[in-house]
């Protein structure tokens, strides 16, 4: 199962290099509807259902900071993604496979690859769910996949606005709970590195991936062709290709 990141290419060379890749926290996410949305408690007692509520806000709060999600697209053509994730096609996209990755393990994912499709809709799903939640799981505490919270899983994290179905985007989510926040360590979920970005020095937390999970490298139109050369001398051992525009259609190729 292999998927596709569009980075830019100082991104490359980090990930490359460190042999990370970075998880980032909701609450960052360029949509704010892009959040998780706990569901409160239906109860017919209106002074309850008050609690109620503030009980699904609290659970949202929980998890929106203890989950950090990697955002990954089923495609590495698509110019919308080069241009919005690519640096406007000067950057580059990697091929990732999923399982050398470590991103199907049920396990250490709290929303493996292969469960993280994401559902594009124009109304958020807010009525009464079907599964019978009938495990237990800890809010923002959850590190393995729990099949019969699946449902809940869709909602919290796998759902967004139909505007940004073009993304064909699947995800991985992994907890973030006892993790040290200014440095490496580990828990359930992997061996981690917390950096900070320098743009609004938001969080990003780099989950370690063995040798061999970056199957190849595709380079934008627009790379700087200094800079795709020091990569190929610096990665040998990745296959690093090239994207070019058809000359008949709007669409992108990717050659060696």
């Amino acid at each position: 199962m292999n998927l596709y990141k569009y980075v830019s290419l100082p991104s490359v060379k980090r990930i490359l290099t460190s042999g990370r890749i970075g998880f980032s926290l909701s609450s960052y996410f360029n949509d704010p509807f892009d959040k998780p949305v706990a569901m409160p408690e239906t109860t017919s007692d209106p002074v309850s259902e008050i609690f109620a509520d503030v009980r699904a806000w609290a659970k949202s709060n929980m998890w929106e900071s203890n989950t950090g999600i990697l955002s990954l697209t089923r495609t590495a053509t698509n110019t919308l993604m080069w241009a919005h994730y690519a640096d406007c096609h000067s950057g580059a996209v990697l091929e990732i496979d999923m399982v050398k990755a470590g991103f199907t393990d049920v396990k250490k994912n709290m929303i493996p690859a292969q469960y993280g499709s994401v559902i594009y809709t124009r109304r958020r799903q807010r009525g009464p769910y079907v599964s019978k939640f009938d495990v237990g799981v800890e809010v923002g505490g959850t590190h393995n996949f729990v099949l019969k919270h699946y449902e809940k899983w869709q909602r919290l994290f796998l759902t967004k606005p139909l505007d940004w179905a073009y993304e064909e985007e699947v995800r991985v989510a992994k907890c973030l709970k006892g993790l040290d926040p200014d440095g490496v360590s580990s828990n359930e979920s992997g061996n981690c590195e917390v950096i900070s970005i320098s743009d609004n020095e938001r969080p990003l937390h780099c989950f370690a991936f063995p040798v061999g999970a970056i199957v190849k490298v595709v380079v934008g139109v627009r790379a700087n062709e200094a800079e795709v050369t020091k990569l190929k001398e610096e990665f040998q051992t990745i296959s690093v290709w090239k994207a070019t525009l058809d000359e008949g259609l709007f669409e992108i190729k990717c050659a060696r």
